[in-house]
């Protein structure tokens, strides 16, 4: 029975939930068999059907679950979402599109973000990819790194920018991203991932007075990622 099943999952039709009730009944008969490796096979088969139908963040949860089993090609799979869930780059390019603006006209580029994807290359050098190809590398601005408020420390570096004798008279552009991802728990189904791209620059519909706004700033743990090397968050104990 254990070697029918890829000839079951191709027979099946080709709906997601038809193919994830065998999926999810092959891995209770291999986790009741103790093959941790191979139920986390069946986990990176699921991820991969849903990235496929665009189910980005389920994917996201299935990888989590895969990589709890130790399958050798989770690593892979984690990357190719990466590759297909690419929302800052998505909100990049349809801003451009829809408002006809020249990649050259953009002169600074702020991402707000509690996402750290590498301890030292920023979300912004991945969007550069954009602007390189017409040329443009001449952009100032990087990410601006904190939970809840990274992406207001962007917006507000852009706007200082351009209100600056700095400003080079090209637009700024503010790209504010981030994605929930939570252990094993009553809060993982509350997880998403969202990216939005805001333009700056003179005349705009919204204007900014930057001289009646304020801040609070404290030292808490209300919410925070100790761990590198995992994307769950802590909450304290009150």
């Amino acid at each position: 029975m254990m070697e029918n099943w890829g000839d079951r999952l191709r027979f099946t039709q080709s709906s997601l939930w038809a193919r994830e009730s065998l999926l999810a009944l092959q891995r209770l008969v291999l986790g009741a068999s103790g093959l941790g490796v191979q139920v986390g096979d069946c986990w990176l088969q699921y991820a991969k059907l849903c990235r496929s139908a665009g189910y980005y963040e389920t994917a996201n949860q299935a990888i989590l679950e895969a990589q709890a089993s130790g399958p050798p090609k989770a690593h892979m799979e984690k990357a190719s979402l990466g590759s297909s869930s690419l929302n800052s780059l998505t909100v990049v390019t349809s801003l451009l599109e829809k408002y006809g603006i020249d990649p050259k006209q953009i002169g600074r580029l702020e991402v707000g973000s509690e996402i750290v994807i590498d301890k030292s290359k920023s979300i912004k050098t991945f969007l550069m990819q954009i602007f390189e190809e017409c040329g443009n590398n001449d952009i100032e601005g990087v990410d601006s790194s904190n939970a809840c408020y990274g992406g207001t420390a962007a917006l507000f570096n852009c706007v200082n920018w351009v209100e600056s004798s700095s400003w080079d008279g090209r637009y700024g552009l503010v790209v504010c991203t981030d994605s929930a991802v939570y252990a094993e728990g009553p809060t993982r189904p509350t997880g998403g991932a969202a990216a939005i791209a805001m333009l700056e620059g003179p005349d705009a519909p919204i204007a900014f007075e930057s001289k009646l706004r304020g801040s609070h700033m404290s030292h808490a743990y209300d919410f925070y990622k100790p761990n590198l090397a995992s994307e769950y968050p802590h909450f304290p104990l009150f």
